[in-house]
């Protein structure tokens, strides 16, 4: 009986996910090397994640590039979307996150321009983006 429930939850977790990633528009997920990255948040409480980035996404406009990407936090497993802009010469980003709890999913407004900090994701996706 547990078995057929752990079953029903992880297919219905998989059609969740599976629907997310359509609505965004991209299937073609690439996992970011590097391994996983930590954020500390102002509560000191932590967020641990993998990144995996949509190559087919990636636009440029001059300087910029923007792309999508997914984040899926350790241990929980849970997948959020985003679209970042990078500034190639200034090294730069603004993110905006994917509201997939509606259809179509809908971006926030984006954040601020910041600086990439060295030894963070923004640092590992910025060659990469940036080629």
């Amino acid at each position: 009986m547990k078995l057929k429930l752990f079953s029903l939850v992880a297919i219905i977790a998989g059609l969740a996910f599976g629907s997310a990633m359509a609505q965004v528009g991209r299937n073609d997920w690439t996992a970011v090397s590097g391994g996983t990255f930590t954020v500390t948040r102002p509560d000191n409480t932590t967020w641990t994640y993998s990144i995996y980035y949509s190559p087919s996404s990636l636009t440029r406009s001059g300087d910029i590039v923007t792309f999508k990407y997914e984040t899926v936090t350790a241990g929980s497993g849970v997948t959020s979307f985003y679209q970042n802009d990078v500034n190639c010469v200034t090294r730069q980003y603004t993110f905006a996150k994917f509201d997939t709890s509606v259809t179509p999913a809908t971006l926030s407004a984006p954040s601020v321009w910041k600086d990439i900090q060295p030894n963070t994701a923004g640092s590992t996706l910025q060659p990469i983006v940036c080629r």
